[in-house]
């Protein structure tokens, strides 16, 4: 039962991280569009000031924006709701996965617990196999080692 109803749970998480996902993306496509906004008013007002600015005082500038500030905070709490919502998921989905396979021991216990007998027919006294059998089967004959050839015994008598 509690399978069944995990399928819901799954599909809402996977819902909710498609969402932050959006979320998440949709900041960072505005924290770069203000970033690109906010270099372009620095290096306008430089340039009616009169001043020449370097690459890294420039970016220094808008770093030091206070909205870029908040844009990169938004985007930082954006970021972090995604991976709770990819964490929940995962843990979902490893819920999902031991339920499976206790399902899957259950299974295997209860066919193991239930005694499966072969059913064996005993041999008609007519086609019953000459010599030893063992369940019906022929058992053959081992040769002795007497009856085969052996390799003769090494010569040790240089090692006494």
């Amino acid at each position: 039962n509690e399978l069944l109803g995990l399928s819901s749970i799954f599909a809402r998480y996977g819902l909710l991280l498609a969402k932050a996902r959006i979320q998440r993306d949709g900041f960072k496509s505005r924290r770069n569009l203000l970033a690109a906004l906010t270099e372009k008013n620095i290096r306008d007002k430089a340039v009616e000031d009169g001043d020449k600015l370097t690459n890294p005082q420039v970016a220094a500038r808008i770093a030091g924006s206070g909205r870029m500030v908040e844009a990169e905070l938004a985007l930082n709490e954006a970021s972090a709701i995604l991976a709770a919502c990819t964490e929940a998921r995962d843990a979902i989905k490893v819920k999902r996965d031991m339920l499976v396979q206790i399902n899957k021991n259950q299974q295997t216990g209860m066919r193991m617990s239930s005694p499966v007998i072969p059913n064996i027919d005993p041999p008609t006294p007519g086609d019953a196999p000459k010599g030893d059998t063992l369940f019906g089967t022929q058992i053959d004959p081992i040769e002795s080692l007497a009856d085969s050839e052996t390799a003769p015994p090494p010569d040790i008598s240089d090692c006494l």
